[in-house]
């Protein structure tokens, strides 16, 4: 791939970044987490049965929730000087994808409570769709 190819790629994808963000607030309309005690995954006692449907759509809503805190985090995190810098917003985003994806693969994987209800296959297959929605949105 030519360098002309890759800045224009990234002046594109920060163009699209900078206009997710102008009001500062790009992440502002996902509800709030209620307890912020834990961020463990909490299972019902009843539901030591095999997910459904039905639950594996709320367990990929409740990643997709988790990838969108630490964008929205991450993004906070940027010095002021570099708040209209779209590659600096770009990089921001990529950092906590990656981050978030590898922090949630590490712990459902050796979670016993995620693994009674989920092999380790559903859970990577759930957490590349949920990576893969959150990067077709943003990039």
């Amino acid at each position: 791939m030519s360098i002309g190819v890759v800045l224009v790629g990234i002046i594109f994808f920060g163009l699209v970044v900078n206009n997710l963000i102008k009001d500062n607030k790009p992440y502002d309309d996902i509800p709030k987490k209620q307890n912020q005690q834990s961020n463990r995954i909490v299972f019902n006692e009843r539901e030591s049965k095999p997910f459904t449907n039905r639950d594996i759509k709320e367990f990929e809503d409740m990643m997709e929730k988790s990838f969108y805190r630490n964008i929205n985090y991450t993004i906070k995190q940027i010095p002021s000087n570099s708040v209209d810098n779209p590659q600096a917003i770009s990089l921001a985003i990529e950092v906590a994808i990656g981050s978030t994806y590898k922090s949630l693969k590490e712990k459902l994987l050796n979670d016993p409570q995620v693994n009674s209800v989920l092999s380790n296959q559903q859970v990577i297959n759930s957490l590349n769709k949920v990576r893969d929605r959150v990067l077709l949105k943003h990039f």
